[in-house]
């Protein structure tokens, strides 16, 4: 009797077990999936919050440096040219030193891949080129277009980043921030249009 009653006993717990064990296995597989999901969504909000964001910004800095740069180059005898010249790339180096403080961060770095990485350096060190461009136009030894070639020769490196940047596995995100960047590069071929014809008239 007592052999039967630790023979039951056993099968008991061995038909308790089997259920047991897959529920740990389900918890710990949807744990894993959910943690790894987590994870990518901070890398996400790192990358967007501090990278993304800020270079949208700068681009649309320069965009209104570049607009405002060829009014001055168009007309540099009009009384409110330079100031407002002056203002917006004082605009312009504050949003830059904004973007160049969040690329040295860590974090910052580690959530973005090594191709990401050298296009954001690349974007930066171009920007280094703003001093010598502005020092030209308050001379007057550059002209219209070639300055707005420089100008766009920072933007559009910019968007190819953006749209190059890998945020996260889930197609439908991707696809929308990809959009997004669409849209903005619409705005940017009309905020070129708009320096044109601000500077002609």
């Amino acid at each position: 009797m007592r052999f039967r009653g630790k023979s039951i006993r056993r099968k008991i717990v061995a038909l308790l077990l089997v259920p047991l064990v897959s529920l740990t296995g389900l918890w710990v597989l949807a744990t894993y999936v959910t943690g790894r999901q987590a994870t990518e969504l901070m890398s996400v909000s790192t990358t967007v919050d501090k990278v993304a964001g800020p270079l949208e910004e700068a681009v649309r800095v320069v965009q209104a440096e570049r607009r405002q740069t060829l009014v001055f180059l168009a007309d540099p005898r009009a009384s409110d040219a330079l100031p407002l010249l002056l203002s917006q790339r004082a605009d312009t180096d504050r949003i830059v030193a904004e973007v160049r403080d969040s690329a040295r961060q860590n974090d910052v770095r580690e959530a973005l891949d090594a191709e990401a990485r050298t296009r954001l350096d690349a974007i930066l060190s171009a920007v280094d080129g703003l001093g010598s461009l502005r020092e030209s136009v308050e001379k007057r030894t550059i002209g219209r277009a070639k300055a707005l070639d420089f100008y766009n020769g920072l933007v559009d490196p910019a968007y190819r980043f953006l749209n190059g940047l890998h945020t996260t596995e889930n197609g439908s995100m991707d696809k929308q921030m990809r959009a997004l960047v669409g849209i903005s590069r619409a705005r940017e071929m009309l905020s070129r249009e708009d320096a044109l014809v601000a500077s002609g008239l």
